[in-house]
């Protein structure tokens, strides 16, 4: 009781097939929808609605074996506008046509209703290789059909499956007729790809994405091809441009994202693999481990495949059961150019038995391809580095602070992340010192009204921001970044822990380091390089560096893998050419002998650059060298790299170092001021704790003026303006009782 009999889907097809071809079918069809009709209300009204998804689906169903086009395409939008969820899921041409397969009663549907179903048939058996025989000859009679629609749809499901079948020549053939529409580009593009052919492969590709541009008439986010050769145009790219390829390949992988795509595996394996063309080894391993593998689409797990023995050979081994599965089926059901790859990828698996190697080698001669498995040569790390690097390839014064009354100071406290700052005014005493100060305002500090902020302190004051509330209520705070930037060298900053005690804040920038390693070279970066932006290294009780890290660093250190990465002697000429590349980007010392030739040389300056930086009271002199003379990076005498690359003044350049030169030239420079004598450590640097034992410095360094460079550390250049004599001087000598009074002026 309460159980319904329901006769079996195959069994009810084949009656219902007999059935529409009696004279009585009409009838029937409308007694059925007299006594179950679709609708709720059998008078139709805005409000109406079907009773449910399935008597929508017997509407379906009715229509196709009543072969009536135009009731199939006017239940299909009913369909979509109340069950569109469940009618996209739902398969309908697999449960009316395919249950059973009937050739003859298949044949004497409209050919639009066949194109449609022939499309869900052949895609579903190719994604799980199963035979394709069903279809072969029915497709091969649609050869000629002069159709505008259905024509080019169902010569594509041919050519697609004469070429997973190895017959290149004949899908090509075929082709022809259809040079209008996109796909036939792409195929075509495919079969070039196949047959070796790279550049005629890309530009066939190119030709499909111009033709679907123009068929979407989108500007932007236009879809990328859904058909599963799709995948082949990146191995295209990478074979074409190598580790040039990666922006476009990403580009076409974030598409399909968008897109939706069902060979979607198969893209982010390409995904994966352009992270590892960029040496980001990390992320490609860890996106190949989300790729799904389990149930695979054929054509996705192939190239995810492929990807996988050019990114790491040896992980191939965990895919060896469900690639020799998919290799069987293959072979059995007729699809030989996959069986032949699939073969290839598991003759590059140790171990396996000789018959992969040998059919892989025996068919893909027969079927005149190129295998793709040597599209791509797996790459030692340090191939895959240098390879990443070769796409990587006048400053303001500081014034000093004003001599008045008042003068603003900051006290900060660069020893961990949370940055502090706070500016403070300080008033001179009497005895000439300066007050402890008291805190200003960042509203009053941003809008510029103290008289005595210096255009450092203005240029700190417009990184101020301002957040406003509800009320009228408003947050003032610093972009820490840009409040960094812009404190590079401020003469008076002090500890926030020891307000009296001054602190320094200089601004280096990374460089990349080529150094000889073992019967090779090492390549690295002098800091650690982890996210674009500024970051604060401390250098001294009281000294900070600012790094200021950019995207360009950040990109080389990625391709480094963030780590020093050792080169083979036998690299060196590529290695030349990528240091060549990157000297626009970063500074680079190199150990390496000889010159890329293709960088103009130029003569090393090995003149002495003297610093002075003001700190609180006092002043630090530190020494440097200046290869490229007038611009370019400093670097200590003797010591760094020899040979340095850099881009000056637009122009790529090289000099080689004479590093005994530079030391010996800073050894007379400090031989000859007895001021730098007592405090000489070996470091280039000395601290000046009063002006005036800094007067007596540059009066020495005057002497040696034509061999050295005096300058703040920004450029500004230092002299002594004037030097006293006896000639400014006037004295009166006048008797006082028993003493005599003295007095006078000197004019400077």
């Amino acid at each position: 009781p309460g159980q319904k009999l329901e006769c079996t889907r195959p069994l009810l097809n084949i009656v219902s097939r007999e059935a529409a071809d009696e004279k009585f079918f009409p009838t029937l069809v409308k007694a059925i929808e007299q006594e179950l009709p679709l609708f709720r209300y059998r008078h139709a009204s805005y409000f109406n609605y079907p009773e449910n998804f399935r008597r929508c689906v017997r509407q379906l169903r009715l229509a196709i074996l009543a072969r009536d086009v135009e009731k199939l395409n006017e239940h299909i939008q009913i369909g979509l506008k109340h069950f569109r969820q469940q009618l996209m899921s739902f398969e309908l041409y697999h449960t009316t046509c395919r249950e059973p397969f009937d050739l003859s009663w298949f044949s004497r549907l409209p050919t639009v209703i066949q194109a449609a179903a022939l499309d869900i048939f052949v895609y579903a058996d190719i994604h799980q290789l199963n035979p394709l025989d069903d279809y072969l000859e029915h497709l091969d009679s649609f050869r000629e059909l002069d159709e505008p629609r259905n024509g080019p749809l169902l010569r594509d499901l041919l050519t697609t499956t004469l070429v997973l079948r190895g017959e290149l020549d004949e899908a090509a053939a075929i082709l022809e007729k259809d040079l209008d529409v996109s796909y036939a580009w792409v195929r075509k593009g495919w079969i070039a790809l196949l047959r070796g052919e790279y550049t005629t492969a890309a530009k066939h590709y190119e030709k499909g994405r111009a033709l679907l541009k123009t068929s979407t008439r989108k500007r932007k986010n236009i879809p990328y091809f859904y058909h599963f050769s799709g995948l082949f145009y990146p191995l295209a790219l990478f074979r074409l441009r190598d580790v040039a390829a990666v922006p476009e390949v990403l580009q076409i992988v974030n598409q399909t994202e968008k897109d939706g795509n069902e060979y979607l595996e198969g893209y982010l394996s390409l995904k994966a693999l352009a992270f590892a063309r960029q040496n980001k080894m990390v992320e490609a391993r860890a996106l190949l481990a989300g790729v799904p593998g389990h149930h695979p689409i054929a054509p996705s797990y192939l190239v995810s495949s492929l990807a996988t023995y050019w990114i790491s050979p040896q992980s191939l081994k965990d895919r060896t059961s469900q690639l020799t599965a998919l290799y069987e089926k293959a072979r059995k059901n007729g699809y030989r150019w996959i069986a032949a790859e699939l073969a290839g990828l598991l003759a590059a698996i140790p171990h396996q038995p000789a018959e992969y190697r040998r059919y892989h080698e025996e068919t893909m001669a027969a079927l005149s391809a190129n295998s793709l498995t040597t599209l791509i040569r797996p790459e030692e790390e340090w191939e895959r580095c240098l390879k990443a690097l070769t796409l990587l390839g006048g400053k303001e014064k500081r014034a000093k602070p004003a001599e008045k009354e008042t003068r603003l100071i900051w006290e900060v406290n660069f020893d961990n992340s949370n940055y502090y700052f706070q500016p403070k005014e300080q008033r001179r005493t009497k005895s000439g010192g300066w007050t402890s100060g008291r805190q200003v305002a960042l509203k009053r500090l941003k809008s510029g009204e103290l008289a005595c902020m210096t255009p450092q302190d203005r240029s700190i004051a417009e990184t101020i921001r301002v957040e406003y509330y509800y009320y009228g209520r408003e947050n003032l705070y610093f972009d820490t970044e840009k409040t960094l930037l812009a404190m590079v060298g401020h003469p008076l900053l002090f500890s926030a822990w020891s307000p009296n005690t001054p602190v320094e804040l200089v601004k280096e920038s990374p460089q990349l380091l080529v150094e000889r390693s073992g019967q090779g070279y090492e390549i690295k970066f002098s800091v650690p390089i982890q996210e674009s932006g500024v970051r604060i290294v401390k250098v001294g009780p009281t000294r900070y560096s600012l790094l200021e890290i950019t995207e360009q660093h950040k990109q080389i250190a990625d391709s480094l893998g963030n780590k020093a990465i050792r080169i083979p002697a036998h690299a060196r000429e590529m290695l030349q050419q990528v240091i060549a590349r990157l000297s626009s980007l970063v500074t680079v010392h190199s150990a390496i002998e000889g010159s890329e030739t293709a960088i103009p040389a130029v003569d090393a300056d090995a003149r002495i650059h003297i610093h002075l930086l003001p700190v609180g009271d006092g002043f630090r002199l530190e020494t440097f060298v200046r290869p490229f003379a007038s611009a370019g990076p400093y670097f200590r005498p003797g010591a760094g790299g020899e040979n340095i690359f850099a881009e000056i003044e637009g122009r790529r350049v090289q000099t080689r170092r004479d590093l005994a030169a530079e030391a010996a030239q800073a050894r007379r420079v400090i031989e000859a001021c007895p001021s730098l004598h007592n405090s000489a450590d070996g470091s280039g640097e000395w601290m000046l704790t009063d002006p005036e034992s800094c007067l007596q410095a540059l009066l020495e360094l005057e002497e040696i003026q034509e061999q050295i460079t005096l300058e703040w550390p920004e450029g500004q250049k230092l002299q002594i303006s004037h030097r006293a004599s006896f000639e400014q001087l006037s004295l009166r000598i006048q008797q006082d009782n028993d003493w005599f009074a003295l007095s006078g002026e000197l004019k400077l």
